[in-house]
């Protein structure tokens, strides 16, 4: 090397790592596989062409429909929008990953695992599976018999049309079957469960929770700790299970049990039977020919109404207060009191 020779030395710059979101066709499965950023991704139908297409932020890539039978979505991080039209029915799965994901499924038997994060999830007209994962998500199942799980968080789920299984899991969520055969879990928390029109099945699990079966005749168990249920129309099977629980029959002929503790029960309108279970209970029948058993404790039964009512104090000094009709009174074990009208009868079991 001379004095005229210029040395050169090479210079290295460090390469910015991209995240590229990548769309491909595995056998007859479309894979559409995010970005670690916030996505959009949509997959839809082009109108007379028989051609599936892929919207990926900003480009387009097109499939033909009879090479596609099923597609997989995967978010990855951040807050996605994903979407797949009512114009495909394929059997989709869905993964929103962490971030918070506004995801929708189309007119297939959607699979939809919405993550980490506030996810806001809409099925379609089949039915689905939709977990909502960690964080305070809104599910609405909408048309079909689907299978709705919030898991943790403060969730609120719809099952809009169709028989649908809904599952708060941990958190207070917020639970609504609407139309159709429901059966709806409230899982841990304090968590509020709407039946809706149709026959319902209820039952609220652990926490404090508010069950209201609306219409038909529906099942509500309350489950552990301090529970309301309210079997509103048609004629409903409540119990209370554990825990110091308020129980109303409302209209209809109805079948009420407190189970254990200090609960209070009210027949409404109907033929009801109440049952207080263990401890001291109020029993209250309001009008229509009703049954009602203290069971152990001292209890209170009050057949309200001028109807024929059956009170059965069982054991523990019960309280049985009748009315103007011709009531059936039966204190049972224990010291009683039997209140009919303007006498006074003390039972000494």
């Amino acid at each position: 090397m001379n004095k005229h020779t210029q040395l050169i030395r090479p210079v290295i710059e460090a390469l910015q790592q991209r995240n590229l979101l990548s769309v491909s066709l595995s056998g007859s499965t479309l894979v559409i596989n995010g970005t670690s950023g916030d996505d959009s991704i949509g997959v839809g139908v082009i109108a007379g062409s028989g051609e599936i297409i892929v919207f990926d932020n900003d480009r387009e890539f097109t499939f033909d429909r009879a090479d596609v039978r099923y597609i997989e979505i995967d978010g990855g991080s951040g807050d996605d929008g994903l979407t797949v039209s009512r114009g495909l029915k394929l059997r989709t799965t869905i993964l929103g990953g962490s971030g918070d994901d506004a995801i929708r499924g189309g007119n297939g038997t959607d699979s939809i695992f919405a993550g980490r994060g506030n996810d806001r999830i809409t099925g379609n007209s089949r039915g689905d599976y939709i977990f909502g994962g960690d964080g305070h998500d809104i599910i609405y199942g909408s048309g079909g018999s689907d299978q709705l799980y919030g898991q943790e968080g403060q969730d609120k789920i719809d099952g809009s049309d169709g028989n649908d299984h809904i599952e708060g899991g941990a958190g207070n969520d917020d639970l609504d079957g609407r139309r159709g055969h429901n059966t709806i879990l409230g899982g841990s928390g304090d968590d509020d469960l709407l039946g809706g029109a149709d026959q319902d099945d209820l039952e609220g699990g652990d926490g404090r929770d508010i069950l209201s079966g609306y219409g038909s005749d529906d099942l509500l168990l309350g489950g552990l700790d301090s529970d309301t249920l309210y079997g509103d129309t048609g004629n409903d099977t409540l119990e209370g299970g554990e825990g110091p629980d308020d129980l109303f029959g409302d209209r209809g002929d109805d079948e009420i049990r407190g189970g254990d503790d200090d609960d209070s029960l009210r027949g409404g309108s109907g033929d009801d039977y109440l049952d207080g279970g263990y401890d001291d209970d109020t029993l209250l029948g309001d009008s229509g020919f009703d049954t009602m058993l203290g069971s152990d404790g001292f209890d209170i039964l009050d057949g309200v109404d001028s109807d024929q009512d059956t009170l059965r104090g069982e054991s523990g000094a019960d309280t049985l207060y009748g009315d103007y009709d011709d009531d059936d009174f039966a204190g049972g074990s224990g010291y009683d009191y039997l209140y009919d009208e303007d006498d006074v009868l003390i039972s000494r079991g």
